[in-house]
């Protein structure tokens, strides 16, 4: 799975990691972060280290708050804790160049290239995924990356198709909302809703049926039936409609 592809988390219900190497990395992350402090904490960057540590994890406890005292549905990217990273990435750097051994800064030296190499191939393939139009939409002229343009053009064929009166769009991310004109657009959330509209489309991600999300979201409708809502699949996305 491309690192930028986002992952939606429900914390009242199941989380099931796109890549099970997750639940092993992240323990070998703290345990980075310990070993870190371990050689940082004797020398005169100490204070620094606390102090960016500190910055470090209240950045990560008001993540951790939003993602359990908000009603929406949280998409996790790796961009959220991009900023905690780059912190823990300085202190590694420091944490290398107190070994005082050369063969230590030369791994440091291969590591900062790693992630140089990690950029530059992540960098080209947004750029080619950009070009092959996948996440260009030809309406608005713009790059609408939470939701593939094909999915997009769907629900608007189907409102020239019908012509129905203002249609709901319930999406994941509002960022799709200039590009469905006509559209009433809502973003998902946990929150029970009431009352129906002539026609609306729910559009979530195919991971999201596995971990029981999408089921969770499309009962929120409270009057609609459950059984009664149609599936369409495009491209890595489900279109439920009613």
């Amino acid at each position: 799975m491309h690192s930028s592809e986002m992952i939606a988390f429900d914390p009242y219900g199941p989380y099931v990691a796109a890549d099970k190497a997750n639940y092993v990395l992240g323990p070998l992350g703290l345990l980075f972060i310990i070993l870190i402090w371990f050689r940082i904490r004797d020398t005169r960057y100490r204070a620094m280290a606390i102090f960016l540590l500190s910055i470090a994890a209240i950045y990560t406890a008001a993540l951790i708050a939003i993602i359990y005292f908000t009603n929406a549905i949280f998409y996790f990217e790796e961009r959220h804790l991009r900023y905690s990273g780059i912190i823990v990435f300085l202190l590694f750097l420091v944490a290398i160049d107190q070994s005082g051994r050369s063969l230590a800064k030369s791994c440091a030296l291969l590591v900062v290239g790693a992630f140089a190499a990690y950029g530059l191939i992540s960098f080209t393939r947004s750029t080619l995924e950009l070009g092959e139009g996948r996440y260009y939409d030809r309406l608005t002229g713009t790059s609408q990356k939470d939701q593939p343009a094909v999915v997009l053009e769907y629900l608007r064929s189907e409102q020239r198709e019908h012509n129905w009166r203002s249609p709901m769009a319930v999406l994941l991310s509002p960022n799709a909302a200039i590009a469905l004109p006509g559209f009433r657009v809502f973003v998902a959330d946990r929150l029970p809703k009431a009352g129906r509209t002539e026609k609306i489309f729910v559009i979530v991600q195919e991971r999201m049926l596995s971990n029981g999300i999408a089921e969770r979201l499309l009962k929120t409708f409270r009057d609609y039936e459950f059984g009664s809502w149609n599936e369409t699949r495009i491209d890595g996305t489900v279109v439920y409609s009613q």
